[in-house]
Formats: structure tokens, C-alpha cells, sequence
């Protein structure tokens, strides 16, 4: 059963339904046919019975009696008035019998090829005619064959009942006629069934003609094909799903259509996205390189700070040991020049990505400027230093001199210009020792801001932006007074290098903790530049998944035809 086709159940199921609704139907007309012949010959029987009875009373006039133990009407003897019973047969069309008492005694019933004259009536009907005096109308079994029949009392004149009165039709009459019937229905059934059947294998053959349309579109649409289009116009089940069908191809080919375009801009975005991470990813690259250059720049600039700070440190106890010889000479003050620094730089802000990088740039770019402009200062108070020491030297010279003109009283000051001019030569010394370190440092700085310099070139090409940087620096005023005395300007002298020393030992120190932040910066933009570079990768796979997943959904999408190409009709 679930190897047949839809056509073949239908028609099978149709085919049961015919048989059983012409079965019940023949049955049930089968049984009011019979009902009906039954009713219809027992009214006939009714009508006959009466139309008999007046037969008699027209016939013989008189009453019914019984005399010589036989029954007469009127003046006519019934018993063996078998006439009379032919004549009222060929009136009824069926059996008529006469009574007396319960038994025959005129009949045109025959049995065994004779008369049943002295046969006695059934029980039933002697219990309600001749008992009860009522009129009889039944099925009723006479001498064992059925028979419609009809009895009524035959009285006298005093009211009794003395006899019966029959008319029937014998049930075979009946049985004829119904299978008489039986065949006309039987033909017209069957007549009905070749036409039912022959309206049911059209109408099959209709449905399976629309829905092989359906199931051939199904089929092309479950292979991508969605090109076809049924033409069904009907209001039916079959029509509803054809018009759902044909709703479902319209929305799919929009939608592949939809995907299509989506996957093609996805792969363009991709290929993008692959190029701008690439050429992101070289520039980080170039910003690490040159962020390690001046890492490595910042540590030889730090051993260098140490040298000096070493030197600084010499250079100090040596001046400790002048102010302690010429602190009994000079008690003058020494006024310094202010250093004023007046700077202002503005940078505007590029590419979000580099900002953290940028911002460290140009902080190391400014410590570096303020580096060079300590060591400019340094380089200033070392020359003044350098002249003060000469201008020393030359007044323990003349101070020499004088001593020596001054013969004996002068011997104790000829001492005292002595070491003041030893004192002079140390300075001169030292000072030529810090100019040579201040030159090194000052190439460093030079060489760092020629790092940085490219460490800015490469992250303005890694953010794609410009920069304008404005700097301004004011020069540095400074205002001095001359030594008013030989001694005084000794005496202020060591007290100026004194003060020299100490602001170089400060500006040493400043440039060791730039140094070492412009170090730690470096070290934090290099793994930043690296974190950068991790993901500017990952973001470079990421995009290549992309196109690969994009050329795979296009490629799922070209096997699907959307294009409207032809259609089937359903119709048949």
C-alpha cells in the first residue's frame, strides 16, 4: 500500500466508497421496496375483501344462516360453492375462501391439486374473528405457504358469528414483484457505479495531473533549480499550496540574491581590510625599529650621565677644598643669573592607534630639547668658570709680584697667591674635563634627537598624519658684576663655581632621571608597537577568514538558478 501512487489510493478509496454507499443504498431500497409490495397488496387485500363482501350481498339477497348443520346466504347453499369462490378470485385477482364456523367449506385454495375444502382457519385468526369479532389484515400462514390476507365475521341476523369471510394474495406475488424490482435497481445501481467510477478516474487523473506539476517543481527546487513557476487557478488545497510554492521560489531567489550581493561586498571589504592591516602592521614595524634605536641611545646615554656624575662628584670635593681655603679671604655675595626657559609646542592629535606612541615621542622629544638646553647652560657657567679661573691665575700672578716687591712683608701673601694660583689651575683642569664630557653628551642628545626625529618620520607614515610642531625658547639673560677686589673676586669666584657645580650636579642628576624615564618610555612604546603588531596580524588572519568564508558563500550560492526561465500548468 505505501509503493502505490496518490491517483491509485484515490481511486481505490472512491471505488470502496461507490461500492459501500451502492450497497447500503440497494439494501436499504431492497427493504422499503418490500415494505412498500407489502403494504400496497395488503391494502389491496383490505379493498378486495370489501369489494368481494358486496359482490355476495349483490348477488345472493338474503342473510347468512346456518340450517342442515351447512351455511346459506339467503336462499343459496355456500358449502361447495366452489363457483362462487372462482368468480370472487377473478374479481380480486387472488384467493377468497368461506368460513363456517373455523372451517372451509367453499375455497379456490389448492393443495395437492385439490380443494382445501374442511381445513380449519390458523389459530390467530380464530381467536380475533371469530372470538372477538374483529376484521383481520396480516401476513398469514395457510396450510404452510404465506399469503396477505384479509378475514372478516360473517353474522346472522341476531348478531353471531356463524362463519368467516377471506381474500388474499399469496406471498409469492409479492417475492415476485420485489425481484422484479430487485433487477431494475441491481441495473440501475451498477449503471450508476460505471458512471461514478468513470467521474472518479477523471477527477484522479485531474488531481494527479496537478499535483505531478507540484512534485516536478518540488523536485527542480530541492536541486537549486527555482526558475519554475505552476499556473494553477483554482481556489482548492492543491491551488493553496501551489500559490505557498510559488511565494516560497519568490522570497528564496530574493533572498540568494540578497546573499550574493552581501558575499561580494564582503569579499571586497575583506581584501581591504587585508591591505590597510598590511601596510598598518609595516609602518608598527618601522616605529619598533626606531623605537628600539633610541632604547638603545637612552642606555648608552645613562652610562654616559654615570661618567659624569663621577667626575661631578671629584670636581666637587675639589671645590669644597677652595671654598675652605678662601673662606677666610672672600666674604662678598655672588649673584647668578636667573635662567628663564620659555617653550610651547603643540601637536594635534593623528591616528587614534599611534596616539599612546605619539604622545611618548613627542615627551621624549621635549626632555631631549631640555637636555640640550641644560647642557648649553652647563657649557656656559663651565666657560665662566674657565675665565674666572683664568682671571684668578692672573691676579695670584700680579699678586706674586707684589709680594715679592714687597720683600719681607710680603712673604706671607706670596704664599697665599701661590696655592690661590694652584687652586686656579685645578679649576682650569676640571672645567676642560667637564667641556669634553658636556661635548659627548651634547653628540648624544644630538645623535638621540636624530633617532627621535626618524622615530616621528616613521609613526607620522604609520598614522597617516602630519604633525606641526612650534617650539619656542628664550634665551637665557644673564648679568654678572666684576670682582670689585683681587681678593673679593677670588672669593666670589670659588663661591660662583661653588654654586656652577652644584647646578651641574642638579642638571647631571636630571638628565640621569630623563635618561632612564626616556628608557622606560622607550621600552613601554616598543611593547606597544609590538601588541600593536600582534594584532594588527590577528586582524590580517582575520580578514583572509573573512574572504575565504566569502568566496565559499558565493560559491554555495552559485548553485542555486533564480532567473525566471519557464512554467508548468497544473491544470492539466
Amino acid at each position: 500500500m505505501k509503493t502505490l501512487k496518490l491517483g491509485t489510493k484515490i481511486n481505490i478509496l472512491i471505488f470502496c466508497i461507490i461500492i459501500l454507499l451502492t450497497a447500503a443504498l440497494t439494501a436499504a431500497a431492497i427493504i422499503q421496496i418490500k415494505e412498500g409490495i407489502q403494504k400496497e397488496t395488503l391494502e389491496r387485500v383490505k379493498s378486495s375483501l370489501s369489494l368481494a363482501y358486496r359482490y355476495l350481498d349483490e348477488k345472493y339477497e338474503g342473510s347468512w344462516i346456518v340450517k342442515d348443520g351447512a351455511l346459506y346466504k339467503g336462499s343459496e347453499k355456500i358449502n361447495g360453492n366452489n363457483q362462487l369462490v372462482d368468480e370472487i378470485g377473478k374479481l380480486t385477482g387472488g384467493t377468497a375462501t368461506i368460513f363456517q364456523n373455523e372451517t372451509r367449506v367453499a375455497t379456490n385454495i389448492i393443495v395437492n391439486h385439490r380443494r382445501a375444502v374442511g381445513t380449519t382457519a390458523p389459530p390467530e385468526v380464530v381467536e380475533q374473528v371469530l372470538k372477538k369479532g374483529n376484521t383481520f389484515f396480516r401476513e398469514v400462514n395457510i396450510l404452510h405457504q404465506w399469503y396477505q390476507a384479509a378475514y372478516m365475521p360473517i353474522k346472522n341476523d341476531r348478531g353471531e358469528i356463524i362463519g368467516m369471510f377471506y381474500v388474499g394474495i399469496p406471498q409469492t406475488y409479492v417475492d415476485t414483484a420485489v425481484s422484479s424490482l430487485l433487477k431494475t435497481l441491481v441495473l440501475s445501481a451498477v449503471i450508476i457505479f460505471v458512471i461514478a467510477s468513470a467521474a472518479a478516474i477523471w477527477f484522479s487523473r485531474r488531481i494527479h495531473a496537478r499535483l505531478a506539476a507540484v512534485s516536478s517543481a518540488l523536485q527542480r527546487a530541492g536541486n537549486g533549480d527555482f526558475t519554475v513557476a505552476i499556473n494553477d487557478r483554482t481556489r482548492d488545497e492543491i491551488g493553496q499550496i501551489v500559490e505557498s510554492y510559488n511565494k516560497m521560489k519568490d522570497d528564496l531567489s530574493q533572498m540568494l540574491t540578497r546573499v550574493a550581493d552581501a558575499s561580494e561586498q564582503v569579499a571586497a571589504a575583506a581584501e581591504e581590510l587585508t591591505a590597510s592591516a598590511e601596510q598598518t602592521a609595516l609602518s608598527t614595524e618601522q616605529v619598533s625599529v626606531g623605537i628600539q634605536e633610541v632604547a638603545s641611545r637612552a642606555d648608552s646615554q645613562s652610562s654616559q650621565t654615570d661618567e659624569i656624575a663621577a667626575a661631578m662628584e671629584q670636581m666637587t670635593q675639589g671645590v669644597s677644598q677652595i671654598a675652605e681655603r678662601t673662606t677666610a679671604i672672600a666674604h662678598l655675595s655672588v649673584h647668578m643669573t636667573n635662567l628663564a626657559e620659555d617653550g610651547k609646542t603643540s601637536v594635534e592629535k593623528n591616528a587614534e592607534q599611534m596616539q599612546d606612541i605619539h604622545q611618548a615621542v613627542l615627551r621624549s622629544e621635549q626632555l631631549i630639547h631640555t637636555l640640550q638646553e641644560r647642557s648649553k647652560e652647563i657649557e656656559a657657567v663651565v666657560h665662566t668658570i674657565h675665565q674666572i679661573a683664568e682671571q684668578t691665575n692672573l691676579l695670584s700672578l700680579n699678586a706674586a709680584i707684589e709680594a715679592a716687591r714687597a720683600g719681607e712683608h710680603g712673604a706671607g701673601f706670596a704664599v697665599v697667591a701661590d696655592e690661590v694660583r694652584k687652586l686656579a689651575e685645578q679649576t682650569q683642569a676640571a672645567t676642560k674635563q667637564i667641556t669634553h664630557l658636556l661635548s659627548s653628551i651634547h653628540q648624544d642628545v644630538e645623535n638621540t634627537s636624530t633617532s627621535m626625529e626618524d622615530v616621528m618620520q616613521n609613526v607620522q607614515d604609520g598614522i597617516d598624519a602630519s604633525q606641526e610642531t612650534a617650539e619656542k625658547f628664550n634665551t637665557i639673560l644673564a648679568n654678572s658684576k666684576t670682582i670689585s677686589a683681587q681678593l673679593e673676586d677670588v672669593s666670589a669666584s670659588v663661591q660662583q663655581l661653588s654654586a656652577g657645580i652644584q647646578e651641574l650636579d642638579s642638571a647631571v642628576a636630571e638628565l640621569a632621571a630623563t635618561a632612564e624615564k626616556t628608557m622606560e618610555t622607550s621600552k613601554t612604546m616598543a611593547h606597544s608597537a609590538e601588541e600593536q603588531l600582534a594584532s594588527m596580524e590577528e586582524i590580517a588572519s582575520a580578514a583572509a577568514s573573512l574572504a575565504n568564508v566569502s568566496e565559499t558563500l558565493q560559491e554555495m550560492v552559485q548553485k542555486f538558478t533564480i532567473a525566471p526561465k519557464n512554467s508548468l500548468d497544473s491544470n492539466g
